[in-house]
């Protein structure tokens, strides 16, 4: 039987539910019309005093506190971005303590080294949060996606309605993309191994250099998921000796303040010497962070290193690394799409351009004969901006705007029904510590099933606003 108390909670939660506008932060879940307005959480508890998030702790609390522990799984920027979201919900849910888990880096994948901690120092980070919650030792387990978040694609894949005020900066999307850059800062600061990425910045002078950031992505042999995403490249040879006379077209036709430098990231060993070599042959040099590496055709770095204890921690430091020097680019270039790109080097190289410091992101199409680059976050993200996007292409070769496909997790336009089982699992007095700790997972799967099985015939390129 619901105690007196709870049934209260749980109609004081449903009645907060039905005045809310939008999901700027996710809200208790109801069926919201895409063109309504958005509040934030501050803003609802000033209008509806009913709606109930978790409060203060009570009185001679004797409980630790809450936290959300969001369990990670393959590549690091498929990991990033969804640790970014989990950030950003444990916000929502004003967590003051989120805890991630990599696994580990041992033959069995659940002993030996663990991998985030060998990153980062620590896997508990502490969050920035408006009040605290009641600590009652709680736990909201994540594994993997954070229901209530969906890649950006799949609005523009279902032509999902979405209303103009999603193009604000204070709106649920570019607020989603300002909580991910809280958690990349968090990250870059913390990571273990930040004075050897600064050497060799140093080594390489890249404060002299207007330093061109290319993460040349091509699988390295992988045939699954990579080649089904519609990454592969028929012609890996071909595909980068032109893409070197596009960069070496791309810096003939813009002004730079400094020499210009290339720093190179990928998964290809065989490719590094022949993209050195082209870019070589028209003046600019070429640098890669000397690091631990697959042989030829074995796939990706976390797979092939997997269970292989030190020199599996190695891969992903070098893949961190890696990532950061991209961070510190003037112009960042993706050659394919890939999360590894969208998640903090993107996030970090378009917080650069707020300061005095002009920084772009660039896509390659799928020939490497054009490219588009971007001058900010808002114009990358809804590509309504002509005059802050600009499109290279080789000679005659004459191509619309490059799009790539869309990875970063935004709120989706219907609240997660999870979001309210979350909350109210976290508001359920605990009367005994000694009963020991209390989890809840949240979401069903590892992978959230919604518009995963909506069958799509091709990507869209853009976005259905309503108004």
């Amino acid at each position: 039987m619901l105690s007196t108390k709870r049934v209260i909670l749980i109609v004081a939660l449903l009645c907060g539910a039905a005045m809310l506008k939008n999901i700027r932060f996710l809200s208790i879940a109801h069926e919201v019309q895409p063109s309504q307005s958005v509040d934030s959480l501050s803003e609802i508890r000033k209008k509806d005093t009913n709606f109930i998030l978790p409060g203060p702790p009570p009185d001679n609390n004797t409980f630790p506190v809450n936290q959300l522990i969001h369990l990670a799984i393959y590549g690091i920027g498929h990991r990033l971005i969804r640790v970014a979201t989990a950030w950003h919900l444990s916000k929502s849910l004003n967590l003051t303590r989120i805890k991630f888990l990599w696994g580990t880096c041992g033959e069995d994948h659940t002993k030996g080294p663990k991998i985030f901690p060998h990153l980062f120092g620590d896997e508990t980070f502490s969050v920035p949060s408006s009040n605290n919650l009641p600590a009652y030792g709680k736990e909201l387990l994540i594994k993997n996606d954070v229901y209530g978040y969906v890649p950006g694609q799949a609005f523009k894949d279902h032509h999902l309605p979405l209303a103009s005020h999603y193009k604000d900066a204070d709106g649920p999307f570019l607020e989603k993309l300002s909580s991910d850059l809280e958690i990349y800062k968090l990250l870059r600061d913390r990571y273990v191994f930040k004075d050897q990425v600064k050497g060799f910045m140093e080594d390489h002078k890249f404060k002299e250099h207007t330093v061109l950031g290319i993460h040349l992505r091509l699988g390295n042999g992988e045939e699954t998921h990579f080649k089904e995403s519609g990454r592969g490249i028929l012609n890996e040879t071909e595909f980068v000796t032109t893409l070197a006379k596009l960069i070496q077209d791309f810096i003939g036709n813009i002004q730079l303040i400094h020499p210009p430098l290339i720093f190179l990231a990928t998964d290809t060993n065989s490719l590094v010497s022949q993209f050195v070599n082209a870019t070589r042959a028209f003046g600019v040099s070429t640098v890669v962070l000397p690091q631990i590496r697959v042989k030829d055709d074995e796939g990706v770095t976390f797979k092939a290193l997997r269970g292989a204890g030190r020199k599996c921690l190695e891969g992903w430091q070098a893949m961190f690394s890696d990532m950061l020097l991209l961070s510190h680019s003037d112009v960042l270039i993706a050659t394919r799409h890939s999360s590894f790109t969208q998640s903090l080097p993107l996030s970090l190289v378009f917080d650069h351009s707020k300061d005095e410091r002009s920084s772009y992101f660039c896509e390659v199409s799928n020939t490497s004969e054009s490219m588009t680059c971007f001058e900010n976050m808002r114009t990358w993200l809804f590509r309504d901006n002509e005059e802050q996007m600009t499109t290279y292409s080789l000679g005659d070769h004459v191509e619309q705007n490059v799009v790539h496909k869309l990875l970063v997790h935004l709120p989706d336009i219907e609240p997660a029904r999870e979001f309210a089982h979350g909350v109210s699992f976290l508001n359920e007095k605990v009367n005994d510590p000694a009963k020991g700790t209390l989890t809840h997972t949240y979401g069903e799967k590892r992978f959230n099933p919604k518009y995963r099985l909506r069958k799509i015939s091709h990507l869209m390129p853009s976005w259905n606003f309503t108004g």
